[in-house]
């Protein structure tokens, strides 16, 4: 996740959370949570209705990764299921 990160942001529990989910699920997760920040300020902006010179969005935050986790499921646990069923079925290959 690249741009502004809030430095107090936990790593080793993103890293936890992440256990089960892709690379390309993780993409997904990183790009979720990068544009909460940015949802909010144009929010912001819709209510004053405009936005001040040089106002930036707030750095990604361990909340905005909470939310992305909750809104980005692992798609290897969603088909390992299938997966297992395959294998039983036509063992591995």
């Amino acid at each position: 996740c690249r741009g502004r990160v809030n430095p107090s942001l936990n790593y080793a529990q993103i890293a936890e959370r992440a256990e089960g989910y892709s690379g390309s699920d993780l993409v997904l997760v990183c790009k979720e949570a990068a544009m909460r920040p940015l949802r909010r300020l144009l929010m912001l902006a819709d209510e004053a209705g405009s936005l001040a010179s040089g106002v930036m969005p707030d750095a990604v935050s361990e909340e905005d990764f909470d939310a992305a986790f909750a809104t980005t499921k692992s798609t290897v646990r969603t088909h390992s299921n299938r997966y297992t069923e395959w294998e039983q079925e036509f063992g591995s290959a």
